[in-house]
């Protein structure tokens, strides 16, 4: 009501509707003298037999949450089955690797030394590749500040330079120095020194393979060459292009495709963790229940043949993701420096040391998902993560839930993006009719679903778990665009 002194006339609303007729909305007219009884008068605001239609019924969202399920079980499965096939591998593979560049930063893994042999260092010592006594010359220097264990990441099968029996004292004098071959290759170059014991072979000898996802490969149309299998593996030094996103733990050295030297089933990796491990009082080494690598008090279970965006692994071997630490993994000094004693005793004493190339010359780089790196930094990387998983409980990388090759978790998480995607679309729906606006609401409604599924991916990979971002992201747009099309061919019968 108005204030009973004022004079004249005053309209308001109640915005309410007649208690006669649902379908007229109602204003009253108040006139009167100044300190007079004031009258009122109803008055017809609007009058719609479409108001009541405005508001759906229940029985209408009903049959709208219904379609969108519908929409959204159809595309999963379609979508599903493309995942499966391994249609989608290459391109989900680009986008993990752009999710794993966007985690925090994490500060640097105190535990390794990396002694790098830069091009300057070659050019000081008399070129590549590097004398076995220089070589042997730094580990003496090194073995003084009694580290945990020192790997050289170097392939030692023949001399190289003068000084081969001072390298080889080394070894025996030793056991905390390993150093690597490669195995599936015929070349004698990449097998292990042979003057080492059948045993020595055994326990002061790594594998330095790694292995290579070729960009862009389709499995469904290359399937015999797009196998990831551990046996086909190929040393840091190959030229073959591909990505490191994969860690080779160990193999049984009877799959290799071709007999060579190097007959050692463990990687460097996992025998400088070992050796690390063992000297900080951990017996780390074992095999679990379910015939899995145990490290301490973690399992190291391998990838399966389907394991989130691929689709094509052997399964024969026990590899796992390289959880690439967001910074550098570990320390770094030149080989120079090492050299001149410029290195102190605390970067040293009971640390893991890695010596290895990181001169162009030596052809030892890789593709990894943060770039181009030197061989000696990816096994750094690798065993960080190892040591990372014990002593810090820091996440291996590991996938939804399978059963018996059925990927019911992979099917839940698409699912979930179709959802997302038909939820988004129908609510645009009831906001707009005018065309342009409501393209424009529902591309920024499908942006925002991308949007949340690449936030969820990321925040589940911090935490260790790879949730596949291409199949969710192509069900959630696919069930959006569908609805969408299905609300414009309905409009335009309407026309």
């Amino acid at each position: 009501d108005v204030d009973p002194v004022a004079d004249g006339l005053s309209l308001f609303s109640t915005n309410s509707f007649g208690s006669s007729d649902p379908n007229v909305l109602l204003d009253f007219v108040q006139w009167g003298g100044p300190n007079q009884p004031r009258s009122g008068q109803a008055v017809t605001a609007a009058s719609t037999p479409s108001i009541s239609a405005a508001i759906p019924p229940r029985s209408s969202v009903w049959r709208s949450l219904g379609r969108i399920l519908k929409m959204s079980g159809l595309v999963t499965l379609a979508v599903l089955v493309i995942h499966y096939l391994g249609i989608l591998q290459p391109f989900e593979l680009v986008a993990y690797d752009h999710t794993l560049r966007s985690r925090p930063a994490e500060t640097i893994d105190q535990r390794i030394l990396v002694v790098e042999v830069t091009q300057a260092d070659l050019n000081a010592s008399g070129g590549y590749p590097l004398s076995d006594g220089i070589l042997a010359r730094v580990i003496e220097r090194l073995q003084e500040f009694e580290p945990a264990v020192i790997g050289v990441d170097m392939h030692r099968y023949r001399p190289r330079g003068s000084g081969r029996q001072a390298l080889l004292e080394q070894f025996h004098q030793h056991p905390n120095l390993l150093s690597v071959c490669a195995f599936n290759q015929l070349e004698q170059d990449y097998g292990p020194p042979p003057e080492l014991s059948d045993q020595q072979q055994i326990d002061q000898i790594g594998f330095s393979n790694f292995l290579l996802d070729t960009p862009f490969q389709l499995p469904l149309l290359a399937r015999s060459s797009a196998r990831s299998d551990a046996v086909s593996a190929k040393p840091a030094s190959s030229a073959e292009a591909g990505t490191v996103r994969r860690q080779l733990v160990s193999y049984a050295p009877n799959l290799a495709s071709a007999q060579s030297a190097c007959s050692t089933p463990y990687s460097l990796s996992l025998q400088l963790a070992y050796r690390f491990l063992e000297q900080a009082g951990i017996q780390p080494l074992a095999v679990n229940d379910q015939g899995d690598w145990q490290l301490g008090a973690v399992a190291l279970p391998p990838l399966t043949n389907r394991f989130g965006g691929y689709q094509t692994l052997d399964g024969n071997s026990a590899q796992l993701m390289v959880n690439y630490r967001a910074a550098q993994p570990g320390q770094a000094v030149s080989l120079q420096q090492a050299l001149n004693g410029q290195v102190r005793a605390d970067q040293v004493r009971d640390r893991l040391v890695l010596i290895g190339y990181t001169a162009p010359i030596a052809r030892d780089r890789v593709e990894t998902p943060y770039g181009e790196m030197a061989g000696v930094w990816v096994h750094a990387h690798m065993v960080s993560q190892l040591l990372g998983a014990v002593l810090d409980q820091r996440p291996l990388i590991g996938g939804l839930p399978q059963w018996r090759g059925l990927l019911w978790g992979d099917g839940v998480w698409i699912f979930a993006g179709a959802l997302g995607g038909g939820a988004s679309s129908w609510l645009n729906s009831r906001q707009t009719r005018r065309r342009w606006a409501w393209v424009v609401r529902l591309a920024l409604a499908l942006a925002i679903v991308s949007w949340g599924l690449f936030y969820l991916g990321l925040i589940a990979l911090v935490q260790g778990l790879w949730l596949p971002l291409i199949p969710a992201l192509l069900s959630g747009l696919l069930t959006g665009g569908l609805l969408a099309f299905q609300r414009a061919q309905k409009l335009h019968s309407q026309v």
